[in-house]
C-alpha cells in the first residue's frame, strides 16, 4: 500500500512517518493514547504516505495488545480510495 518493495524498506520505521505531515501530531497523539491505555481500539482515517509521495486515504483501526510480554500496538489500514 505505501509502495515498498521489500519488507526492509518498512523495519524501523514509525507508523507516524508513513502519514501525511500535516497529520502526524494527531496520529502521534492517538498512538500515545492506544500506548498509554486510555483507549484500547481507536478507529479513524488519514493519509498514507507512499514512497513515491502519493498519498492515499486510509481507514484504520488501532488496538493495544500484548507482544512478548510488553504493550505493543495492532493496526489494520485499509485504503478507501475507490469509496471516496
Amino acid at each position: 500500500m505505501c509502495g515498498a518493495t521489500d519488507k526492509t524498506e518498512l523495519q524501523g520505521r514509525r507508523a507516524v512517518d508513513l502519514t501525511a505531515a500535516d497529520e502526524r501530531e494527531n496520529i502521534a497523539a492517538l498512538i500515545d493514547s492506544v500506548l498509554d491505555g486510555e483507549s484500547t481500539m481507536t478507529p479513524g482515517r488519514t493519509r498514507l504516505l507512499r514512497f513515491d509521495n502519493r498519498q492515499v486515504p486510509v481507514e484504520f483501526t488501532v488496538s493495544r495488545i500484548q507482544y512478548s510480554g510488553h504493550p505493543a500496538l495492532q493496526a489494520e489500514v485499509r485504503d478507501i480510495s475507490a469509496d471516496l
